[in-house]
């Protein structure tokens, strides 16, 4: 019976992390998305904006590391590149907590 509970425990334990993971990737992800249109906007304006959006969305990958490099305002590049890790983190924690058998 014990065995039976730590073993459903380990299993919803597992879960919340993985939702946690997914939570935060998603999060950062637009929030990320938002910052980076900000950027662009900011230098480019609107029509800058469509273009890179259309043409460029691989822009959207280096923007907040050249905001950072070049402005010193690595806000975005934390948020973009620190929620990835940390929902990668949260996500190996998850996933070996289900993998492991007691």
């Amino acid at each position: 019976m014990a065995d039976e509970t730590l073993i459903s425990m380990k299993q919803l334990i597992s879960v919340l992390f993985i939702v946690l993971a997914g939570l935060t990737w998603f999060g950062s992800g637009i929030y990320g998305l938002v910052l980076s249109m900000k950027i662009i906007d900011g230098y480019f304006g609107f029509i800058g904006l469509v273009v890179s959006w259309v043409f460029f969305p691989m822009v959207y990958t280096f923007v907040s590391l050249y905001e950072g490099v070049i402005h010193s305002s690595w806000f975005p590049a934390q948020v973009v590149y620190g929620g990835l890790f940390s929902a990668l983190v949260l996500g190996m924690i998850g996933g070996s907590l289900k993998e492991s058998k007691i």
